[in-house]
């Protein structure tokens, strides 16, 4: 069986495949840092201390570093950790503290019951790690979830991440062959969870300039340097130009998914419809810190050449907000209504019927009941799932008698959810029925028409 951990390394999709970093800082910065270590307390056998020194010599932000390694160390002189016998629960208490500090959703200690190797390398050649890679890829459709053309002759591309460019590139032009005819696009980042390689989104983008663009820079702190992303002068296929293209989000859209539309919406081509996304920009790359134990760390930052920042902590916010589950009906109807006023491709008739088929089809919500008994010392309860895109905050339930309720709009299908009791995610006590989502088990309920 393959080590988690390192699986964790190169298909985990919040990760991208090269380091990024913080804007440059004074130069001396640094070297102030290193001299408040108390080089007692540098010791490469404990874990905690040892995590300490990388996030002080390589995190992409300066001060939070130095924070983060001020609350571990004196967290270690305290005792604090001294308890802890279990690798997994001591890295998911850290992982709480350092949260705390960073607010960082990339940053994340991870523990391995098997031993590591020596080095961490993202790009193994060898053939059981390409195998692992290329089942995972089939399994996800190479990240083109689906494919279509939608009345109007309006193209639509779900893509669920941005997978490696020498796996994925034949098949990305495949899609956009499939849709270099239509009138308008719709690209559905909604479920978009990251990218695997730092090449594929530029590459993709590509196909929306005519000509050479710098979109933007991958800063390193530790190394003190700055790689420049642009887009390619010839695609294969034609170039997707001067046609309209709706690029949808919610707060599940993560990483690579955010940078695609954060630089599509900032170089002015596409319109950005749905939901704030998650709010992670800063790409990450893996470090050892002992047998067992790896962090992976954000290093560098993404900047925007436009804005000169990113989307880190905040989010890409929409153009047009609306409730991203229906963030497709609105795109549709926007691009329809914007062709009926060209009136250049499609008669007026054509159009007008598409829209009304359209609008009698629209999604309708039903409510749900979500009740949560006991646990009434909890602070905060909350359900999230796929009905909202596992936003985390968008559905607290009120406190009652004998517990927790809440009443939510959902579309009809099946479910799968969770509650959320002062931060920790559980399980349905009173649904026997789960599911599985990118290897979480969940409550599952299906709501009919």
């Amino acid at each position: 069986m393959k080590n988690p951990a390192i699986i964790l390394i190169g298909f985990t999709l919040s990760l991208n495949n090269s380091a990024y970093a913080q804007q440059k800082k004074d130069a001396n910065s640094n070297e102030n840092l290193k001299l408040t270590i108390d080089k007692k307390l540098s010791n490469q056998a404990n874990p905690v201390l040892s995590l300490a020194d990388s996030l002080l010599k390589s995190y992409i932000i300066e001060d939070k570093a130095l924070k983060m390694w001020e609350s571990l160390t004196l967290n270690f002189q305290n005792g604090n950790y001294k308890n802890f016998t279990d690798g997994k629960i001591l890295a998911n208490q850290i992982n709480q503290e350092l949260f705390k500090i960073s607010n960082d959703l990339h940053l994340k200690l991870v523990y391995s019951e098997s031993p590591l190797p020596p080095i961490l390398e993202r790009n193994s050649n060898s053939d059981g790690d390409e195998t692992m890679l290329v089942e995972f890829l089939e399994n996800n459709q190479y990240g083109i979830q689906k494919q279509a053309i939608l009345k109007g002759n309006i193209g639509y591309l779900e893509l669920s991440l941005f997978a490696p460019l020498k796996q994925a590139q034949e098949k990305l032009v495949d899609a956009m062959k499939y849709v270099e005819d239509t009138d308008a696009l719709i690209i559905d980042l909604r479920k978009n969870t990251g990218s695997l390689d730092p090449d594929t989104v530029p590459f993709l983008m590509s196909y929306f300039f005519e000509n050479p663009v710098h979109l933007f820079n991958f800063e390193n702190r530790e190394k003190n340097s700055v790689k420049q992303l642009w887009t390619l002068d010839q695609v294969p296929g034609k170039k997707y130009l001067n046609k309209p293209v709706s690029i949808l989000t919610s707060p599940q859209t993560f990483s690579g998914g955010e940078e695609f539309a954060y630089d599509m919406k900032y170089h002015n081509k596409a319109t950005i419809i749905g939901e704030t996304t998650k709010g992670g920009a800063n790409p990450t790359s893996p470090v050892r810190i002992n047998d067992h134990f790896l962090v992976v760390m954000p290093k560098e930052r993404s900047v925007n050449t436009i804005t000169k920042t990113n989307w880190e902590q905040v989010g890409v916010k929409p153009d047009r907000e609306v409730d991203a589950n229906f963030a497709l009906y609105e795109a549709h109807y926007l691009l329809l209504d914007e062709l009926y006023c060209k009136n250049d491709f499609l008669n007026s008739s054509q159009i007008d019927n598409a829209i009304n088929e359209l609008v009698k089809n629209r999604p309708q919500y039903k409510k749900v009941t979500f009740k949560l008994n006991d646990y009434l010392d909890a602070k905060n309860v909350a359900v999230v799932g796929s009905f909202n895109y596992w936003n985390p905050v968008k559905h607290p339930l009120k406190k009652v008698d004998k517990g927790w309720i809440a009443e939510v709009d959902v579309l009809p299908g099946e479910i799968q959810y969770k509650f959320i009791v002062d931060g920790e995610w559980i399980l349905d006590p009173k649904n026997p029925n789960t599911g599985q989502h990118n290897e979480h088990t969940n409550s599952v309920i299906k709501i009919s028409n």
